[in-house]
């Protein structure tokens, strides 16, 4: 059996459950397809607060985190090209249960969150932890971003740093004017956006401010979405992505924002809000793929402002998401991207097959946006309909 849609085209009632898997996944469209695919479900993702990083973008490091309240000095390496892990050296005893980490140069920093100790590891030997210079004051290292060849590490009270990994040396950085503490940051070109936090009240906010790496300056930016704190961030393009938080109800959320850097607009994506309600998660962009690390929820706790108690549910878990969900284009090339194909397997045809015949007796059914849209579908080569497509993405 067969149906006509708005645009004039037949397709059969049928799913593409019967096309080839090796098609499908050449296609990559698959209106069933999960979004979020597990890649593991390995104990050693079980852990939040833990710094992490990413080195040829092939390599996923972990070190440090918690869970329910317990501290964990494991550290691996975790190769996603074939789901190997590598045990690491422990972190040292001396580090608390909430680090933060990144990698620069061939090396893996990680920084005690509450003690402001901060320590690297050679990736390429992966044989010892090396300390790094005491900085100038004791700080909270709340957050850590490598950029270029510094590190910077904000507290987002009255302390942000960088870090020289060159000369072992530490510079402070401006205060800023509206000081919380936070707990997102990402840049995006020369600025580093500093994301929600939460007041002395232990309330989500909504302020968000940029800091601009050449002038050494801070500036308001237009304001998050809504009250978010212990959210994650990745930036795609222009875009910066938040995918799960803690809302204005002190409740964990899978819901996803994304903030154009551009038009310093935000938008709220609704295609990936399958992941489970999270928070102290990481999130990791490599290559096309947002990868989701660990993280927890602790809605049942006694005690929200502190949710360091055992019932905390902690997950044990690798995701990945491919970025196109996370594009807000996506949505406007999606349903041709899904004619396309079924042209491809002779599952949809056009109402008039041949486009030789007669405008007069097309245009009696068609409008003529809706010929235009069938004819492109049906019969244009591939390197046109990806053009045309490109147009339409942002």
């Amino acid at each position: 059996m067969t149906e006509t849609n708005k645009n004039g085209l037949k397709r059969k009632r049928e799913t593409l459950e019967n096309v080839s898997p090796k098609s499908r996944h050449s296609l990559d469209f698959d209106r069933n397809k999960e979004k979020w695919v597990s890649l593991s479900t390995n104990e050693i993702f079980k852990r939040s607060d833990f710094a992490m990083g990413v080195y040829q973008d092939r390599y996923i490091l972990l070190a440090g985190g918690q869970i329910h309240s317990n501290k964990v000095d494991s550290c691996i390496k975790y190769d996603i090209t074939n789901g190997k892990c590598t045990a690491l050296p422990d972190l040292p005893h001396r580090f608390s249960s909430v680090c933060r980490g990144t990698v620069l140069k061939k090396k893996f920093f990680v920084f005690d969150q509450f003690f402001s100790s901060g320590i690297y590891m050679d990736i390429t030997t992966c044989n010892k932890w090396v300390t790094l210079a005491t900085p100038p004051i004791r700080f909270y290292a709340r957050e850590v971003l490598a950029h270029g060849d510094l590190l910077y590490i904000f507290n987002g009270s009255n302390q942000n740093f960088t870090f020289h990994p060159d000369d072992n040396c530490w510079e402070a950085l401006p205060k800023l004017d509206d000081p919380r503490p936070i707990k997102s940051i990402a840049a995006c070109g020369n600025e580093i956006y500093v994301l929600g936090g939460y007041s002395r009240q232990f309330q989500p906010i909504v302020f968000m401010d940029i800091f601009n790496i050449q002038s050494r300056t801070w500036r308001p930016a237009h304001p998050l979405p809504e009250n978010l704190m212990y959210c994650s961030a990745v930036t795609i393009g222009n875009f910066i992505v938040v995918i799960g938080c803690t809302d204005i109800n002190c409740k964990e959320t899978s819901r996803c924002f994304l903030f154009d850097t551009f038009k310093q607009k935000w938008t709220k994506n609704k295609m990936v809000e399958t992941i489970s309600p999270l928070e102290h998660h990481g999130y990791i962009l490599i290559k096309d793929k947002v990868y989701c690390i660990g993280g927890r929820r602790s809605s049942l706790c006694d005690n929200w402002r502190i949710k360091l108690c055992k019932n905390c549910e902690e997950f044990s878990s690798l995701k990945s998401l491919s970025k196109k969900y996370l594009d807000p284009s996506w949505s406007r090339i999606e349903i041709l991207i899904k004619l396309r194909a079924l042209v491809q397997h002779h599952r949809a045809t056009p109402r008039t097959s041949s486009i030789a015949e007669k405008a007069q007796k097309t245009c009696a059914t068609l409008s003529r946006t809706d010929l235009l849209i069938q004819r492109f579908v049906a019969h244009s080569n591939s390197d046109l309909f990806r053009t045309i497509l490109s147009f339409l993405i942002l």
